[in-house]
C-alpha cells in the first residue's frame, strides 16, 4: 500500500497522547524530524502509542526503519539512545519490546 493511502486510512485515528493529554496524529509521525522528535518522547516515556499508532509506525515506516533513523540521528548527535544500545539491532530489539509492552 502507497504510504499515501496508509496517510489517508490513519488521518482521523488517535495514534497515541502525550503527558498532557494531547492526542497524537499522523501529522506528528509523517516526517523524519517529527517522527525523531515523538520518538525520543516515546522513549522517554513521555508519549503513549495506542494499539494504532504502533500499527501506523509498522506500515508507515518499519519498525527496522524507525530503529536505523533514530539510530542514524544519534550517531550524527551523539545521543544518548546510541551510547546505551551501541548497536542499530540493540535500538530495534528494545524499540520492538516496548511497543509490544504498549500494544
Amino acid at each position: 500500500m502507497s504510504k499515501e493511502k496508509i496517510l489517508n486510512r490513519y488521518k482521523d485515528i488517535v495514534l497515541g497522547d502525550n503527558y498532557k493529554n494531547e492526542k497524537l496524529f499522523v501529522n506528528d509521525v509523517e516526517t523524519e524530524e517529527r517522527l525523531i522528535s515523538t520518538m525520543y518522547d516515546f522513549l522517554s516515556r513521555e508519549v503513549d502509542l495506542y494499539k494504532e499508532g504502533i500499527e501506523f509506525l509498522k506500515e508507515y515506516w518499519g519498525l527496522e526503519n524507525v530503529a536505523r533513523i533514530i539510530f542514524d540521528y544519534e550517531n550524527d548527535t551523539n545521543g544518548d539512545f546510541h551510547q546505551a544500545f551501541h548497536t542499530e539491532k540493540g535500538l530495534y530489539d528494545w524499540l520492538y519490546d516496548m511497543l509490544k509492552k504498549n500494544n
